[in-house]
Protein backbone atom coordinates (compact mmCIF):
# COMPACT_ATOMS: atom_id res chain seq x y z
CA UNK A 1 0.00 0.00 0.00
CA UNK A 2 2.42 2.45 0.80
CA UNK A 3 4.84 2.42 -1.98
CA UNK A 4 8.14 4.84 -2.52
CA UNK A 5 6.44 6.40 -4.93
CA UNK A 6 3.73 7.54 -3.33
CA UNK A 7 5.79 9.82 -1.09
CA UNK A 8 6.91 7.37 1.60
CA UNK A 9 10.64 5.84 2.51
CA UNK A 10 11.69 2.55 3.70
CA UNK A 11 10.69 1.54 6.89
CA UNK A 12 12.12 2.45 9.93
CA UNK A 13 12.45 -0.33 12.47
CA UNK A 14 12.13 -0.35 16.55
CA UNK A 15 12.89 -2.92 19.24
CA UNK A 16 12.10 -1.63 22.82
CA UNK A 17 15.06 -3.53 24.47
CA UNK A 18 17.16 -0.54 23.04
CA UNK A 19 15.14 2.46 23.94
CA UNK A 20 17.03 3.00 27.27
CA UNK A 21 20.40 2.52 25.82
CA UNK A 22 20.22 4.34 22.35
CA UNK A 23 18.54 7.29 20.88
CA UNK A 24 19.71 6.99 17.19
CA UNK A 25 17.53 7.29 14.26
CA UNK A 26 16.51 4.31 14.39
CA UNK A 27 15.69 3.85 17.83
CA UNK A 28 13.24 1.19 19.12
CA UNK A 29 10.08 0.46 20.65
CA UNK A 30 7.83 -2.37 21.73
CA UNK A 31 5.85 -3.36 24.90
CA UNK A 32 6.51 -2.07 28.53
CA UNK A 33 8.95 -4.23 30.50
CA UNK A 34 6.00 -5.65 32.47
CA UNK A 35 4.96 -7.61 28.92
CA UNK A 36 5.91 -11.07 28.48
CA UNK A 37 6.46 -11.11 25.13
CA UNK A 38 7.95 -8.38 23.87
CA UNK A 39 6.88 -6.67 20.02
CA UNK A 40 9.30 -5.31 17.65
CA UNK A 41 7.08 -2.72 15.34
CA UNK A 42 8.04 -1.26 11.95
CA UNK A 43 6.46 1.96 10.42
CA UNK A 44 7.26 3.90 7.27
CA UNK A 45 8.00 7.70 7.46
CA UNK A 46 6.14 9.84 5.46
CA UNK A 47 8.58 11.70 3.09
CA UNK A 48 9.21 14.88 3.86
CA UNK A 49 9.41 13.94 7.34
CA UNK A 50 12.50 14.51 9.07
CA UNK A 51 13.19 11.61 11.92
CA UNK A 52 14.75 12.92 15.81
CA UNK A 53 16.45 10.52 17.89
CA UNK A 54 13.72 9.61 20.59
CA UNK A 55 14.41 10.57 24.52
CA UNK A 56 12.95 10.19 27.26
CA UNK A 57 9.35 8.55 26.33
CA UNK A 58 9.36 9.42 23.07
CA UNK A 59 10.16 6.07 21.04
CA UNK A 60 10.58 8.42 18.04
CA UNK A 61 10.33 12.00 17.10
CA UNK A 62 9.36 13.75 13.55
CA UNK A 63 9.83 17.43 12.53
CA UNK A 64 7.45 18.89 9.53
CA UNK A 65 8.78 22.21 8.01
CA UNK A 66 6.55 23.93 5.85
CA UNK A 67 7.36 26.77 5.35
CA UNK A 68 7.54 29.29 8.14
CA UNK A 69 5.52 26.44 9.99
CA UNK A 70 6.61 23.42 11.54
CA UNK A 71 4.63 20.14 13.46
CA UNK A 72 5.98 17.74 15.33
CA UNK A 73 4.85 13.92 15.90
CA UNK A 74 5.50 12.13 18.41
CA UNK A 75 5.28 8.32 19.26
CA UNK A 76 4.77 6.63 22.87
CA UNK A 77 4.53 3.58 24.12
CA UNK A 78 2.05 3.38 27.35
CA UNK A 79 0.87 -0.09 29.57
CA UNK A 80 -2.72 -0.63 29.30
CA UNK A 81 -5.46 1.76 28.11
CA UNK A 82 -3.64 4.52 29.79
CA UNK A 83 -6.90 5.83 30.76
CA UNK A 84 -9.13 5.57 27.65
CA UNK A 85 -10.29 7.53 24.94
CA UNK A 86 -12.36 9.50 25.95
CA UNK A 87 -10.14 10.38 29.09
CA UNK A 88 -7.10 11.21 26.66
CA UNK A 89 -8.83 13.33 24.66
CA UNK A 90 -10.41 15.54 27.50
CA UNK A 91 -6.65 15.91 28.27
CA UNK A 92 -5.59 16.74 25.04
CA UNK A 93 -8.46 19.55 24.51
CA UNK A 94 -7.33 21.13 27.77
CA UNK A 95 -3.75 21.40 26.54
CA UNK A 96 -5.28 23.42 23.33
CA UNK A 97 -7.23 25.64 25.78
CA UNK A 98 -10.24 24.33 23.82
CA UNK A 99 -13.42 24.00 25.68
CA UNK A 100 -14.61 20.78 26.47
CA UNK A 101 -17.85 20.22 24.85
CA UNK A 102 -20.76 18.69 26.51
CA UNK A 103 -21.11 15.16 27.09
CA UNK A 104 -23.54 14.50 24.18
CA UNK A 105 -21.64 16.62 21.79
CA UNK A 106 -18.38 15.15 23.06
CA UNK A 107 -19.97 11.56 22.74
CA UNK A 108 -20.93 12.97 18.66
CA UNK A 109 -17.36 13.94 17.88
CA UNK A 110 -15.44 10.81 19.27
CA UNK A 111 -18.06 8.94 17.30
CA UNK A 112 -17.30 10.93 14.17
CA UNK A 113 -12.95 9.85 14.33
CA UNK A 114 -11.60 7.09 12.01
CA UNK A 115 -11.42 4.15 13.41
CA UNK A 116 -8.84 1.76 11.92
CA UNK A 117 -7.20 -1.59 11.50
CA UNK A 118 -2.95 -1.18 10.70
CA UNK A 119 -0.83 -2.88 7.99
CA UNK A 120 0.06 -5.25 11.72
CA UNK A 121 -3.33 -6.38 12.57
CA UNK A 122 -3.74 -4.13 14.99
CA UNK A 123 -6.91 -1.58 15.87
CA UNK A 124 -6.68 2.63 15.81
CA UNK A 125 -8.30 5.53 16.30
CA UNK A 126 -7.28 8.22 14.70
CA UNK A 127 -9.11 11.97 16.45
CA UNK A 128 -8.51 15.00 14.44
CA UNK A 129 -8.49 17.89 17.15
CA UNK A 130 -8.78 20.35 14.48
CA UNK A 131 -12.33 19.97 14.16
CA UNK A 132 -13.02 21.65 17.83
CA UNK A 133 -12.07 24.88 18.91
CA UNK A 134 -11.03 27.80 16.48
CA UNK A 135 -10.37 27.51 12.89
CA UNK A 136 -8.28 29.94 12.39
CA UNK A 137 -5.37 28.42 10.37
CA UNK A 138 -2.75 29.44 13.01
CA UNK A 139 -4.46 28.17 15.48
CA UNK A 140 -2.35 25.22 17.71
CA UNK A 141 -4.27 21.99 17.08
CA UNK A 142 -3.17 18.35 17.37
CA UNK A 143 -3.73 14.71 15.30
CA UNK A 144 -3.56 11.83 17.41
CA UNK A 145 -4.16 8.05 16.63
CA UNK A 146 -4.31 5.75 19.81
CA UNK A 147 -2.95 1.97 18.30
CA UNK A 148 -4.03 -0.87 20.81
CA UNK A 149 -1.01 -2.91 21.31
CA UNK A 150 -0.95 -6.35 23.35
CA UNK A 151 -1.37 -4.96 27.36
CA UNK A 152 -0.68 -1.52 25.46
CA UNK A 153 -1.11 1.37 23.79
CA UNK A 154 0.81 2.96 21.17
CA UNK A 155 0.19 7.40 21.30
CA UNK A 156 1.01 9.00 17.58
CA UNK A 157 0.54 12.66 18.13
CA UNK A 158 1.34 15.24 15.62
CA UNK A 159 0.79 18.74 17.14
CA UNK A 160 1.17 22.40 15.08
CA UNK A 161 -0.93 24.60 13.37
CA UNK A 162 -4.11 23.72 12.71
CA UNK A 163 -3.84 24.69 9.12
CA UNK A 164 -0.24 22.25 8.74
CA UNK A 165 -2.04 19.52 9.98
CA UNK A 166 -4.79 19.80 7.93
CA UNK A 167 -2.19 19.57 5.08
CA UNK A 168 -0.41 16.33 6.74
CA UNK A 169 -3.70 14.85 7.63
CA UNK A 170 -3.32 11.88 4.93
CA UNK A 171 0.16 11.56 5.47
CA UNK A 172 -0.42 10.68 9.68
CA UNK A 173 -2.92 8.49 8.58
CA UNK A 174 -0.65 6.54 6.53
CA UNK A 175 2.34 6.44 9.01
CA UNK A 176 -0.85 5.13 11.55
CA UNK A 177 -1.82 2.38 9.37
CA UNK A 178 1.37 1.49 8.24
CA UNK A 179 2.32 -0.40 11.91
CA UNK A 180 3.05 -3.87 12.00
CA UNK A 181 4.72 -6.05 13.49
CA UNK A 182 8.92 -6.34 11.99
CA UNK A 183 8.72 -10.02 11.56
Amino acid sequence: LLLAGCGFQEPTWYTYEEINTKAPASSTMGKPSSASQPVSLIWTKPNGWSEEPGSSMRLATFTIHQNETTGTCSLIILAGTAGGLEANVRRWIEQLNIEIPPADELETFLDRQQEFRSEGGFDGILIDLTELGSQEPDTPSMLSAMISLDGSTLFVKLTGPSRLLKEEKDSFSKLCQSIRNKT
